[in-house]
């Protein structure tokens, strides 16, 4: 047997093993009919085996985190607080009155890499996100304060401001692999951030199990092994 097609075969064995497990990108998409929903309604979105709970919360600075409620729209989601009308332009995630935000909760770690925001309109788009790994079904958040976020699992908030505009915006998104996100327009903005929140894109951190495929490519360098320890015996 050549020796040097038991080269390549190995050599094509060794590259199916190395990309069996590279991470990739997954982008889940916020995008349909469902009109605004009604306080505490939750969304599920599942992309690759991994979903995506979605619930909507207003914040008052008397009363801490709300339930609100969730639409979902031909640009993706917004939120309406319990105290406003979900007209335009108010059925977007905003901060004019109560500021309002959505929480994303990932049923596997995730690595989250960016979030596409779509105004309604033209309007300022500045951003607060929070990430970090929770222990919490969706109505707990009913109470807490932006300084309580802490105790629950969140990393510290970060900040993004985008530009006035009414075209959608990507914000990158600075986290390591966690199970949560609170998303939403700059939580100490001037009342003027308006967008719907179209999609989120992030990289799953667990590794999956050896597919049949893999599990072939490993026998087949076994079976090469063997092989050329044949030839040199020969």
């Amino acid at each position: 047997m050549n020796l040097s097609w038991l080269s390549r075969t190995a050599l094509a064995a060794c590259c199916l093993i190395g990309t069996s497990g590279m991470a990739h990108a997954i982008t889940w998409t916020f995008i349909g009919s469902g009109g605004e929903g009604t306080i505490g309604n939750s969304r599920t979105f599942t992309a690759e085996g991994i979903t995506i709970t979605a619930t909507a919360w207003s914040y008052d600075s008397r009363a801490g985190f709300q339930q609100a409620r969730l639409g979902l729209w031909s640009t993706g989601l917004g939120v309406c607080s319990i105290t406003e009308p979900c007209g335009n332009p108010s059925h977007q995630v905003d901060n004019a009155g109560q500021h309002e935000y959505v929480l994303f909760q990932f049923s596997a770690p995730i690595d989250p890499l960016s979030v596409r925001i779509d105004p309604y309109g033209t309007y300022d788009r500045d951003v607060s996100y929070w990430t970090g790994n929770i222990t919490l079904p969706s109505d707990l958040l009913v109470g807490e304060t932006y300084s309580s976020l802490t105790g629950l699992g969140f990393f510290s908030r970060i900040d993004n401001n985008g530009t006035v505009s009414s075209n959608p915006r990507d914000v990158p998104i600075v986290s390591p692999a966690v199970n949560a996100m609170l998303f939403g327009p700059r939580y100490n903005g001037g009342g003027d951030d308006y967008f719907k929140i179209t999609s989120l894109t992030g990289v799953a951190s667990s590794v999956p199990e050896p597919s049949s495929w893999l599990l072939l490519s490993l026998g087949l360098l076994g079976w090469v092994w063997l092989q050329t320890r044949k030839e040199f015996r020969a």
